[in-house]
């Protein structure tokens, strides 16, 4: 099984040397090494709330308190994975180089966005 020190370049380095100050950065790390090497995105839709994930506003951080949850951030109410599929439906180069897949087919991106 191959982990992001395995297969993003520097990833292992940033991490410790304690480059991350959250979950974020680091995504933020892995994402914009997968585009600059042209790679691609591969994202299982299973267990994932995809009406949440739509409804998380662009530019919306993974940690910040928000009103409708009373305060408490996304990575707080465990919507960490819906964070991530936000990211990727609002950021165009994101959503041009991901595969998404569901009990182990390939998802149309067309399927994911309407």
């Amino acid at each position: 099984m191959h982990t992001f020190d395995d297969v993003i370049p520097g990833f292992a380095q940033a991490k410790a040397a304690d480059k991350f100050e959250n979950f974020e950065e680091a995504f933020d790390f892995i994402t914009a090494a997968v585009l600059k090497s042209k790679g691609k995105f591969h994202f299982n839709l299973e267990f994932v709330n995809i009406a949440g994930a739509k409804s998380i506003s662009a530019g919306t951080k993974l940690m910040e308190p928000l009103e409708k949850f009373g305060g408490k951030s996304l990575w707080e109410m465990n919507m960490t994975t819906e964070w991530e599929l936000s990211k990727i439906l609002n950021t165009p180069s994101l959503l041009k180089n991901t595969q998404f897949y569901r009990m182990g087919k390939q998802i149309p991106n067309s399927w994911i966005t309407k």
